[in-house]
Formats: structure tokens, sequence, C-alpha cells
């Protein structure tokens, strides 16, 4: 009906757009954009109507005019003409060569272009071998030639749109009507059609613009956005982007084999493809990309396949294909390809590659290959007879639906077949079969029924009950099976001792070397029993049996499993040789047996020679004259086990008798004769080993040992580490041990080593060779007897032949610059070993004796002192035969810059070599703590600063300390000094007293560079603080260790005389040096700093200046008298110096200080002076009065501030002590480098009355990130001292505490307890408040706060005067809100859940439930930073889930269902949410749970999107669980077991609890 009006509206709107329009014209579509390129040559000589039109079609190429260009739109088109059009406007190139028209003869202008139509199929001719090329074009043979070539589905109804319809002639009726569905043509005014008539040249071109529209002819890229009519594609390599097609798509055959590119591109008409090359199997020379195409028709010539593939999000809704193609699909989305049809003529070949949602073979003889893929749906229609299908190794249909008889080859998988016609043939077995009752099919080989095929569809098992054992031999075993279906039992026998056997290892046993025997059975019938016999067992065996069924769907059954033990006859024995000894010693032995079987050993000890028992006598212990028996029962077969005898006799030789009996028969009895071991190992004779005969490289050793032995011997490096560690260890072993002994025995390491033979008591000799001259060595030796026994090792001294006297060497850790430090190590290392003389005895050197031969002299200074060493700390060590002491770091008192020598008395080497007594080493100095100097910003006042600091002060009392100044310059300055501890500099140098006149002077140092040779002089720090500042007679030097960190400042007085003045223009260069050295060695340099520092270097001072040399320069410029900027100084932007105006808002006054801004022109120094209004009020006040501080402090107060930079407002100057309510008279001046003081200015003022501060409103904030603290902000209007005191908040159940208002000011400022009431905070501070800004705000933090417990803070606000101490009046009480500790925990998450199947199997699909719980009610953190309750609605709507509604999992029987997910309402829990204080502030869910169906394991996944919180904010994550597999370790069994579970990744650990199913717990992480 639609598809009727759709028809009927386009005739209305030909027909009214016609009244314009000449009477026989076509109706043209408007909106369409047509290419305006005006060549020369194209002349309408006829009517005008189509000119846009034939235009279009000349600039492309496809119409031309005649000879002189005319278009000639009126006349009647030829047959050849409109030939002609069609094959240029299509791409047609292609001929034969030939023309078979018995009325062309080849020379003709058209004859080429008959003949590329006749080789494209669609010119016929006229009839009889007559092609009729120069006859005039039809309106019926125009559309039938357009319609051919477009592909359109022509439609043979009868036509009732046009009134002439019902007599259309059949050849052109479907023809016309397709045309005019199309809307390319349409009839006259009057309703007709009229096919017979002639078609004019301008209504042939109109049709054929109509009909092909925006035409790409030429390779390249195009967009066109959108398009509202039709666009056609008739040359290779053309890319289309981005753009829609309200029309069709023609892609024709003069593409050819090249490509053609589609992005982006929607097509709400067809695509028709009728060209495009298979290039090659499996390749496409079409290709969309993101694009979205209603329907596709492939209708290409029968030897020209096409190839079209997709990909991206490209999505065909309906594709049909009437000629072989082939089909690849890449899509990123579902449903590529939507709806397909395969309707070709017969032959047809569909070749597809991807995912196909549905397919319908409709064409007989059409044949369909999938060649890689899968399909969801395939219909093989009744009509579709004779069809085939082949599915390619691992390609996949879903469903099938069959309903003719046709034949399905191939090695691909079909899930469903559903098969309702006869005699179908499916070489493979499908999942599942549904067979019309009735019919009969081939599949998989197999003739089947409709029962046969419900059977084959059915999973096999093995039925219950089965495998029954039915009987048991010691070798062989044979079990009844029965099943439900016919197919393969396959089995295996393993011992029971195995792993269990999996469906891979009964296909394939060979894999697994403990399956004892294996095999299958062919089961032809269900529900019948079947017998299995295994031989070939062990006797008295365990085994299993494992089988499992497999039908021909090569579908696998549980596996069932049955337990047996096969019998036992044989006789007892002992195996192996056994039984026989394993180990003697000189008191036991040790025997070791196996047995063929389980059972009881007797044994009996008899000394050799006796008569032996009988078998009986043995085993019932009924012995005469036997030394031992016994018994060993439970002895297992085929396992070792052993049995020992002790308290025998060393070097003695038994008989043992051995019997055993397995409770019905005996072994043969066994007899053993044996001797016990001789474990006493030789002994050297006293006064043995030792040396002998000495040479310059060898030493004779004697030995003696109390029984035959060898003797072997290792010498060593005297002190060397013996014996060697083990491989891989650093432990060496002791000499007792056996390691130790065979060290020697093997002679492993060492400078020498041999052996030699010793006969028992008798004494023997060795020659140790390869030795160094006048060297000590150790010798280790042993002896090894006979029986392999081991002495202990005997450790002697020997010493090659020695005359020489040792020597020794001082070496240390650390050195500096060539000098010792003194926290380095301090080693003696003597040439060789030595020992000391004690009481005329040579004993050896240690700790405690070395006091007695060491002693170290500091030689500083001329008098020389013995330095107390810590012997205690050192240490006498062996290195390579030398002796070394070490003196450790500190042991050894040592000073910085300090000469040291060490004395050595009465040492000897172990040859009596003796040292001469108070042998000197040679002098060491350490070295110097220097003392760093560094060059810092010099503040106002100050013309240079920098600072001193001693990197060390671990000197000795005598080493003392100066520091000297040099400049190039003759200059006068003051020296300044601050300590670390200092908060300003203290003047060195200024006022001291005249000796000559007893009267107090101003001094500044002086220094003189004139006076020098060298054109530099100096000044000592000394000289100025002893000599000139205190008038001592000598100079007091610092120790240097008491030298502290200092910083010094130098102010120039003068410079050539010249005090501080506009004659200064110079850079005054200064430097340092510091120096050490004892009071006789500094003195020099004191004094005359320039040649008598060199004069103290000699003396043994030394220069500790880092870095050296170190110096600064200092330049004067300055000339100009400073000034302030007008309406500076400034207490109010109105001031006045009028005397009889005092203004009353002054900004930056207050009731008892001042804050004046000031500016000046440059830096400088202000001087002021404060005086109250009636002490001045006749008075005359000059600069110089103010400057100079004339007058008295008694009734003015004033001070000078410094001004750093020009034209900076300075506003930290403030001036206390006045009175409030009082009128002033501030009185400033300026100084700078010249001498002089600026101008007097002149502020008059009135101090403001008294006014108690105002605290604004307590604040109580959640800024910290401690649980159990808060921020308090306090803001006032003035300078203030804040007093606060907290307690918690009163309670009607508590008398703790105090509400607002029940303490006053001063009990807040005494901070106000009782007994029963401390407060948890009392304190107070200082207020200073900003007069620009006019308040101030402090953030108290209290801490301490105890969860649960409510506080209130109480505070009073009192003035200051100025900064400095407390006056005036007590602001209001205030109070803070009630506060607490604040949450800062996550909820707690308890996750528990149930899952079925509970045993891992990568193939089951799982059910379940899972319950997420929490301690406090849940809230989520939204995309835009929110806090929102977590509630049903939310979780149902935000709750994500994998698979989605909709995508099918495939379960274990291979069938194809869906994941489901459920969330009840009435399994969601809701709790109230409290806020810190307590305060019920909403609901969230604290407990849910969602069950599942279906759930393929690896795949499933249940998550919330968005962070989970409690109502506070404290996030513990986003909840995100998955189905997977969990790794339990057994440790009974020492494996690994798999179970099912659900795991969770997202959320804090530390807060979340897991419960499995298996009762197992993840706790929450630490």
């Amino acid at each position: 009906m639609m598809k009727k009006m759709q028809g009927k509206a386009k005739k209305m709107i030909a027909v009214a757009a016609a009244v314009s329009m000449l009477g026989n014209q076509f109706f043209i579509p408007e909106g369409l954009f047509v290419k305006q390129t005006h060549a020369a040559g194209f002349n309408m000589n006829g009517s005008k109507w189509s000119e846009t039109y034939l235009r279009s079609l000349y600039d492309n190429g496809i119409m031309s005019g005649d000879t002189n260009g005319n278009m000639n739109p009126d006349n009647d088109i030829t047959r050849a003409e409109f030939v002609t059009m069609l094959n240029k406007g299509m791409g047609y190139h292609e001929t034969t060569g030939k023309v078979n028209f018995r009325d062309i003869k080849g020379t003709e202008w058209y004859a080429n272009e008959i003949d590329i139509a006749t080789t494209q199929g669609y010119f016929v001719g006229s009839g009889r071998n007559v092609s009729g090329a120069s006859d005039n074009l039809t309106r019926e043979q125009a559309v039938a030639f357009l319609t051919r070539n477009l592909k359109y589905e022509e439609d043979d109804r009868v036509n009732t749109d046009f009134v002439d319809g019902i007599n259309f002639p059949t050849w052109s009726r479907g023809s016309i009507n397709a045309a005019t569905d199309k809307g390319v043509v349409s009839g006259y005014q009057d309703g007709t059609f009229r096919p017979k008539d002639n078609i004019t040249r301008a209504e042939a071109g109109t049709i054929l613009y109509n009909a092909l529209g925006k035409i790409i002819n030429q390779p390249g890229n195009y967009n066109y956005g959108t398009v509202d009519g039709n666009v056609t594609i008739s040359k290779s390599g053309v890319t289309l982007f981005d753009t829609v097609i309200n029309g069709d798509l023609y892609i024709t055959e003069g593409v050819e084999l090249g490509y053609t590119n589609l992005r982006n591109v929607t097509v709400k008409g067809q695509v028709i493809i009728s060209g495009g090359g298979e290039s090659n199997i499996g390749g496409s020379s079409i290709t969309f990309t993101d694009s979205t195409i209603r329907e596709m028709i492939i209708d290409a010539p029968e030897d020209k396949p096409v190839s079209v593939k997709i990909d991206g999000s490209t999505q065909i809704t309906n594709t049909k294909i009437k000629s072989t193609s082939y089909l690849e699909e890449l899509s990123d989305i579902e449903g590529g390809f939507q709806n397909l049809e395969l309707n070709g003529p017969e032959d047809t070949d569909l070749y597809l590659m991807g995912t196909y949602d549905k397919i319908t073979v409709i064409g007989a003889k059409n044949n369909l290959y999938l060649n890689s893929g899968e399909i969801n749906t395939l219909v093989i229609d009744e009509t579709a007879t004779d069809s085939t299908t082949t599915l390619d190794e691992d390609t996949y249909v879903a469903e099938v639906f069959i309903d003719v008889k046709t034949t399905i080859n191939g090695d691909g998988d079909i899930g469903q077949a559903n098969i309702n016609a006869d005699e179908v043939v499916i070489a493979m077995l499908p999942d599942s079969i549904t067979l019309r009752p009735g019919a009969t099919a081939t599949i998989n080989g197999k003739k089947m029924t409709s029962k046969d095929a419900e059977e084959a569809s059915s999973f096999p098992r093995i039925l219950g009950k089965y495998p029954k054992l039915d009987e048991v031999e010691a070798t062989r075993v044979s079990f009844i099976v029965q099943t439900n279906k016919p197919g393969t039992i396959y089995w295996a026998v393993t011992e029971s001792d195995s792993g269990s056997v999996s469906d891979d290892d009964l296909l394939k046993p060979n894999k697994r070397k403990d399956i004892v025997k294996s095999g299958s059975m062919n089961i032809p019938k269900s529900n019948t029993d079947y017998t299995i016999t295994v031989s070939g067992l062990t006797k008295d065996a365990d085994y299993i049996f494992t089988a499992a069924l497999v039908d021909d769907r090569d579908d696998m059954s549980t596996r069932e499993r049955k337990s047996f033990t096969t019998t036992d006859n044989t006789a007892p024995q002992y195996l192996s040789s056994s039984p026989k000894i394993s180990e003697t010693t000189n008191t036991t032995v040790t025997i070791s047996a196996i047995t063929n079987k389980d059972l009881t050993t007797y044994w009996a000890l008899f000394p050799t020679g006796s008569l032996a028992p009988t078998q009986y006598e043995v085993r019932r212990g009924k012995l005469s004259g036997n030394l031992a028996k016994g018994t060993i029962t439970d002895c297992k077969k085929n396992i070792e086990f052993n049995f020992g005898i002790s308290g025998l006799e060393e070097k003695q030789t038994y008989d043992l008798y051995i019997v055993g009996n397995d409770g019905e028969k005996d072994t043969a009895m066994k007899k053993i004769t044996f001797t016990t071991a001789d474990q006493t190992p030789p002994e050297f004779m006293e006064d043995y080993p030792k040396p002998n005969k000495l040479t310059k490289n060898s030493v004779e050793v004697l030995y003696k040992v109390n029984e035959d032995a060898k003797v072997y011997y290792v010498a060593m490096g005297r002190g060397e580490d013996f014996p060697p560690p083990p491989v891989g260890s650093t432990t060496i072993p002791p000499l007792t041990s056996d390691e130790a002994k065979q060290a020697v025995v093997n002679g492993t390491t060492g400078v020498s080593k041999g052996s030699g033979t010793a006969k028992m008591e008798i004494e023997g000799s060795v020659n140790v060779t390869r030795l160094q001259e006048q060297i000590a060595y150790d010798l280790y030796m042993v002896a090894v007897d006979n029986d392999g026994n081991m002495s202990d090792i005997e450790k002697i001294l020997i010493k090659t032949l020695d005359e020489i006297p040792p020597t020794a060497e001082q070496e240390f850790t650390e050195m500096m610059n060539e000098y010792p430090a003194v926290s380095s190590d301090v080693r003696i290392v003597f040439s060789e070993e030595v020992k000391v003389i004690e009481d005329s005895e040579f004993v050896d050197l240690s700790p405690e004796n070395l006091k007695n031969h060491i002693t170290l002299y500091d030689i500083t200074t001329t008098e020389r002192k013995t330095v107390d060493i810590n012997f205690d700390r050192a240490t006498v060590t062996l290195e390579k035969g030398k002796t070394v002491i070490t003196f450790p770091s500190r042991s050894i008192p040592m000073s910085s810059g300090s000469k040291y020598q060490f004395e050595l008395n009465k040492i000897t080497d172990t040859s009596n070599n003796k040292m001469e007594d108070k042998t000197m080493l040679p002098e060491f100095r350490t070295v110097p703590s220097l003392v760093s100097l560094v060059q810092t910003v010099a503040p106002q006042n100050y013309d240079v600063t920098f600072t001193a600091t001693p990197q060390s002060n671990d000197t000795n009392d005598e080493l003392l300390y100066d520091m000297l100044i040099y400049s190039d310059s003759n200059i006068t300055f003051d020296l300044y000094e601050k300590g670390p501890n200092d908060t300003d500099f203290r003047l060195l140098t200024g006022t001291r007293i005249d000796l000559n006149t007893g009267k107090e002077t101003d001094y500044d140092a002086q220094i003189n560079a004139s006076d020098s040779d060298t054109g530099i002089n100096g000044i000592s720090l000394h000289y100025i603080l002893d000599r000139v500042m205190h008038n001592e007679p000598t100079y007091l030097f610092e120790r240097f260790n008491q030298l502290e960190a200092k910083e010094y400042a130098i102010k120039v007085r003068s410079i050539d005389g010249k005090p501080e003045s506009a004659g200064w223009t110079a850079n005054v260069n200064i430097s340092i040096k510091c120096v050490v050295g004892s009071r006789t060695t500094l003195q020099p340099a004191a004094g005359a700093p320039i040649k008598g520092f060199e004069d103290a270097i000699k003396a043994g001072a030394l220069e500790v200046t880092n870095p050296m040399p170190f110096s600064m320069t200092i330049p004067f410029t300055d000339t100009v008298v400073p000034k302030f900027i007008e309406n500076y100084p400034m207490l109010d932007p109105f001031q006045s110096t009028s005397p009889t105006e005092f203004p009353q808002n002054y900004i930056y006054v207050g009731d008892y200080a001042i804050r004046p801004r000031v500016q000046t022109d440059k830096p400088a120094t202000m001087y002021y002076m404060i005086l109250p209004h009636d002490n001045v009020e006749n008075a005359t006040i000059t600069n110089q009065d103010v400057y100079l501080g004339n007058i008295s402090d008694d009734i003015a107060i004033k001070g000078r501030y410094s001004i750093p930079n020009a034209y900076l407002i300075m506003d930290d100057l403030e001036i206390e002590g006045l009175t409030p309510d009082t009128e002033y008279i501030m009185y400033s001046v300026l100084k700078g480098t010249p001498a002089d003081p600026s101008a007097l200015y002149i502020n008059r003022f009135k101090t403001k009355p008294l006014v108690p501060p105002v605290i604004n409103p307590i604040i109580v904030t959640n800024r910290t990130n401690s649980v159990d603290s808060r921020i308090i902000e306090i803001t006032v209007d003035k300078n203030c001292q804040l007093f606060y005191v907290v307690y918690p908040t009163k309670t009607s159940d508590s008398s703790n505490g105090y509400a607002p208002g029940e303490i006053d000011a001063e009990q807040i400022k005494n901070g106000f307890t009782t007994p029963s009431n401390q407060p948890l905070v009392y304190s107070s501070t200082k207020i200073e408040v900003d007069p620009d800004v006019g308040r101030a705000t402090v953030e108290l933090e209290i801490t301490g706060l105890k969860p649960g417990v409510k506080y209130i803070l109480h505070a009073v606000a009192r003035n200051l005067l100025g900064t400095s101490s407390v006056l005036g009046q007590d602001s209001e009480v205030k109070c803070s809100e009630e506060f607490g500790a604040l949450d800062l925990t996550p909820p707690g998450i308890r996750i528990n859940y149930s899952i079925s199947p509970p045993e891992y199997d990568k193939d089951a699909l799982y059910s379940g439930a899972i319950t997420i719980s929490s301690d406090e009610a849940l809230y989520y953190q939204d995309t835009d930073g929110s806090i929102n309750p977590l509630t049903y609605q939310v979780l149902l709507d935000k709750l994500d889930v994998n698979p989605k509604r909709g995508e099918l999992v495939i379960n274990p029987q291979g069938r194809a269902t869906e994941t489901v997910y459920r969330v009840s309402q009435k399994d969601v829990k809701m709790k109230t949410a409290r806020d810190i204080e307590g305060r019920a502030v909403g609901q969230g869910i604290y407990q849910f749970t969602v069950s599942y169906t279906n759930a393929p394991l690896g795949a499933t996944s249940i998550s919330f999107p968005h962070p989970l919180c409690d109502v506070e904010g404290n996030v513990i994550g986003s909840l995100y669980l998955t189905l997977t597999r969990r790794v339990v370790p057994n440790e009974i069994l020492g494996t690994n077991e798999y179970w099912v579970s659900w795991m969770q990744r997202g959320l804090d650990t530390k807060y979340v609890t897991i419960v499995h199913p298996d009762g197992t717990v993840d706790a929450p992480t630490q």
C-alpha cells in the first residue's frame, strides 16, 4: 500500500511540474547540483529547459554535439547515440573486436560503441541480426537500456499508474515500472507514458542525468557532504568519504579490477554493484568503512565476480547476491551484514569470511562457501533445490533451517540443525538435531531417523552404578559397563598413588608414563552390558580404573573411577642381596633389608664360630649362647628398613642370623658375619712436632706418633686463616673439625705441603721447603692411621733463619692534602712478626702490654707532651706474617693541626733480634681544621658581611686562633660580630677607655695600605679586641676548639681620611685570612699582618682559610641627600602640618602605637622624635635635634628606622609607648651617605581612645588529615592577646564540661579548672592586625580529641600596647559550635558468595549469588564530585555486568544460552547514615545481593562505575568483581588445587573481607 501511494505521489508531482514545461518533456527532480563548466563547442540551439542536464553530461564527456558544437536538444536521438552516452556514463570500453550485425560494416562512427554495448550484454539489436543503430530511439527502449545497465529490479506487474499502462509491451513493462518507481522517468500531462514514441536528445539526456546523478569517472578522493540524488562511480581508484546519498549509489562495471573505497558514507537508497572485480579470492576491490547502507545489490556479469569488504562501524541492513561474489566482514560492531539473500542464476557462488547474522539461500543450484567465521542463522529455502553449502574448518553455524533436499559439506561445526526435508546430507555432526518425523537424513556418514537424531543430541554418560567390578585375580581384572547412547568407551588403569586421569589422558594415554594399561571399546547399543577385561597387572597392587564415553560428536561423558587391589600368593623372601650391613662403628652395627611382601623380621647375634640356630629358634627366641636378639614388626614390602645393634666391642667379629615370616611362611634364614671398626685416632707424642734445623729457605720438623700412621703437613703465612671456608660459605671451620683435618691431608692451600711416614713411637722428620728468608709461618700437622682415623691438628710456629732486627712503619686510613685526619685509624706495621721483652721474658705483643712499649708524643709546641692513648681499643694482628698494631679511630685523642711522633721500646722478632730502644718513627702532623668563609648579603647600615664557620673543633687546648683583615685602601671601619644565638650584630669597635686621659673615646679600626710596600695592609681581630678595645698588654687569642660559627659585618667610616661625605667614589677590597698556632707563633701576625704572617707560618702557625684566598669588594658612589616622597611619612591621606589642625580619623594611628607609612627616593635611615603637643607648643625643633636626639628621653619617643630600598612603601615601622586619646607631633629626618640629614618633616596626630578588641564568630573546619584533631579559625579586629580554653560540652547526663556562657573572661585567662572539669587545651597567642586589612585570623589546631566526645572552645581577647604587653580591656567571651573527632575511615566491606558447580572447569557455566555488606550506609562519589546515597534505583541504573543482556554464551553441551543477573529489592537493606556529630543525614544501602545464572569463567564481571564511600566522603574505591580461577595450595599433598571464585579489584584491600564458599577467608591487608 505504501509503495503504491508513493508511486501516485510521484505521478501527481510530475503532472504538476509539467504544466510549466513543454508538452513532451520529462519531469526533472529539483535540487540536484550539476557541474557548471561552460566549455567551448557547447551550443543549445533549441529549447533551453534541459540545458543544465545536457551541459553536465557534456562536461563529464558523456554527451557531445555535432561538428559545430550544436546539442540539437529537440532532435530525436538514435539508438547508437544513446548507446554511446550509456557506454561513457557507465565507463564501458571492453570490446570483442567484431560486430555480428548485417547493418554494420565496421566503418561507421558508432560501430565500436555497438560492439561495447553488445559485449556488456544490454544491446541485442532490433531483430533478424539487425542492430537498428541508426533508428530513432523510443521511450521504452531508452528505459530498457537504462534499467539493464543500472540493474534495477524489474516489476512485471500491470502498470496502473499511467492511462496507457495496461497496453505496455510485456518485454518493456518491468523496466518502465522500475524506472518510474525510481523517479527517473514520468509520463505526460494527460497521464500517458507513450512507450512507442521517439525520445528527443533533451529527454534522453535528462533521463540519463536523473539516473546517474553525480558522476565520478576519474580516480581521486571525493567528498560531497549531502547528495539529494544518485551517485555513479564508473572508474577505479576512487575514494568517497564523509558523504550522505539520499538516492542510490551505482558502482558500474567500468571500475573493473581496481579499488573503490567508501569511508563514512550513508546511502539511503540502494547500493547497486555491477563491477569491481574479485582482486583475488579473499581480497576485496570494494571496501566500506564506517558506512551505513540500507540495501546492497550485487548483480555483475557471470564471468566477473565481485569482492566486497566492510570494516569499522559499517552496517548493511539488507544484501541481495545475484552473481558470484566474495564478501569479507571485519566490522567492529555486531551485525555488519544483517540480512543476506543468495538468489542468483544456477551455479552462482557466494564466498564468505567473517560474522553474519542471517543468510537465506533462495536460488536453485546456488552454492554457499563459508571460508572463515560464523553464521548465526542459515536458511536453505524450499526454492533452493540442488544447492550446496560448504563449511571450512573452524567455521561455525549457530542454527540452520533446511526446507529442501540439500548437501552441507566441509569440516566446520553446526550448533542446531532443523531438518524439514527428506534425504538431506550433512557431512559433520551438529551439536543438536531436530529431524521431521518420517524423514531421514545422512549425518556424519550415518543415516538417521528422528529417534536417532534425538539420541545423537543427548550428552553421553556411563549409566549409574557402572562400571561394576566383575572379577579380580593376581594379574587380571574385568569390569561391566553400560551407557545411555552408542559411542566408544576409553579406559585407563593407574596405580592408586598416581594423579587423577584427565579426559586428554584417556584419549592419549601414551602421554602419561604412569598409566599401566589403557584401551577402548566400541559400544554399538545403549542400555546394554559390555565387559572390559584388563590383564598383565601386578600381584598385590592397588589400582584405579577410569573410564569415559565419547559419542560421535566427540562429546565426552563425566569420568567414572573404581578402585581395586589384585591378589598376592608369593612366598616371602628378602630382596636385593639383603639383609646386609649398611654401617659399622666401634660399638654398633646397622643392618638394612628389603622384602617382597609385608612380614615380621627376627634376628639373633652370636660370637663368631658359634653353633648356628634353626629358623624356628630364631623366630621363637628360644636360643642358647646368643649375645642379643630382637624382632622388627611391620616390615613393608619393597620398602627398605633398618635396625641397629649396640653395646658391641671394638674390632670384634660376630655372626648375625635373620629370618622373616609373613604369618604363614618363613623366609630362608640369612647369616651375616661382620667385624666392628677401629675408631681410636692416633696421637702425637709429647713435645712433638717441633722445628729442628733452620736454613734461609727451609725448616726441618721432627714428629713422633703413638701408632703407625702417615703424617701430613701444610705451612701457611703467619696469621693467615686456616682452614679455608667450604665452597659457598664464608665461615671458617674450627681446627678440631674434620674439614680442617682433611684440608691438611689434601694440602689444598698453603705455601708448602707434604707428608711423611711414622712408625709407632719412633721419631721421624720432614723438611718444609719453598719458604722465604727471615719469615715466620704457621705449620699445621695431622697423623692418619691405617683405618683412616685422624689425630688432632698440631699447630706450631716455624721460621727460617733470621739475623736482622725488625723495622716499623706507620700508616693512616684517612688522608687529606698529605695530612692524616684526626678520625683516621693509625697502624704500626712491623716488617715481621715481633714480640716484646717483659721482665727479661719474650712474650707476645698484646693490648695489655702495648703501653709498656709504645708511646706517642704531642710535639706541637716546644713542650713535649705524652698523648693518653686508649690501648684497650687497640688490636694486634698478623697480616701475611707481619705484626700490625691498629689504633681505631678516636682511640688516640689527636687534635687537628697538631704534630706527633711515636716511640718504640723493647721489641724483638721471633728470632730474638731486638730493635733499638727509643726507636722514633717519623713525625706526622694532622690535617688542620679549616674555617669556611662565606660572603653574605649585607643588611642596611653595613657595607659588607661574611660568616666564619670552623669545620671542626677537634683540636687541643694549645691551638689558638686569630683572624687577619686586609685591604688595599686607607680606611677606618666599625667591626661587628653576631654569634649563633644573637639576633643582631654586636659592635666590636666603638667606645673605649683612653689610658692616657681615662675618658671614653670612639674607636674605629684602621688599615693604612699606603704604609705597606705591597700596597696592602691589615689588622688582626685580636689586635682590635685585646690591645685596642680592652687595653690588654698581650694577646688573648681564643682556643680554636672553642671557636663558634659567627657572622661579621664591616661598616666603613672613612676612606683616605674622609668621613661619610660626597668624596667617596672608590672600590674598597677586603680580604680575610684565618690562622691557628701557639701564642708565640700567632703574635707576629697579630702585630704586623703583612710581614708577621710569613714569620708566623715559618714558626709553625697554619693558615686555615677556606676558600683560600678569600676576598670581597665594597663599592662607594653615594653623594645625594635622601628625601621623603610627597605626603610621606603618612598617618592619614588627608594629614596636615598646620599647628591648629588635628584630623580625627587617622588610618595608621592606634591607641598605644602608630604605624606610619614611609617612602623615600633612595635608601636611607629615618630618624624620628615624637613629643606631646602640649610640650612643644611654643618650641622650635630642628633637623639636627631629631638626628642627634637632643631632646630628653623623659618627654620624647625617638629612634631610627632603616629604609633599604628607594620608592618602596615601608609599613613595618611600629612606634609604641603612646598614651591613648592624646595629641602628638612627630618630627622626622632622613640620613643617607652624605653627612647632613634631610629637611625636617612634621606630622600632627591624636591617638585613639582605648576600645577593646572584637572577636568575630568562631569557625570550626575539617582541614586536617588527623582523626583526633580539628582546625579552629578565630578572627579579631586589632592587636591583642588571645586566651582560649577547650572543655567537653556539658550534657544532661554528665556534670563534666561547660556550656556556652558558664565561664567568664578571667576564668578563661587563668585556665579555670576543677577536679571534675579539666580543660583539654589552655593556651594564649599574640595576634597582630594589618591596618590596611583591619583584621587578622589565626588557625588553632586542637588535638587529642576523643571519639564520641563533643567539645566547645571558649575565647577572650585583650588589648596590646602596640605588640609588646597586655593592657586595656577584655573583649566579649566567644564560644565555638560543638565539634569532635573526625571520621577518616572508609566503610568496611564484606563479600560472601555461593557458586555451583564449585569445581574448576574452563568450559562450564556457573550460577550462584553474591552478597556485598558494609558496616555503615554506603554512598557513592558521582562524576561531578558530589556525594550521593546508594539506593536500590541507583544500583539498578548504574550496576554494570558482563556478559550483557542479549549476548550468548555456550554451555558445556554446546548450546547457546544467556547469562542472567538479578537484584531483588527484598535483598537490598538500607541503613541510616550519620555525620561526625551523630546526626541522621540520610539513608543508603548497607547490604545487597546479586544472583547470577549461566556465567562463563573469565568473561563474567560485575562492577559499579563510581567510587564507594561513606556519608563523610571516605572512599574505599570502585567495586569490580570477576569470576575467575583461584589457586589453593594443598599443603598435605604439596600440590595446587583450582577453585572457581569471585575476586575483586578496585576496593582498598585494607577494608575488604572476602569469604569463599570453602570456608577460607581473604582478610583485610595490614
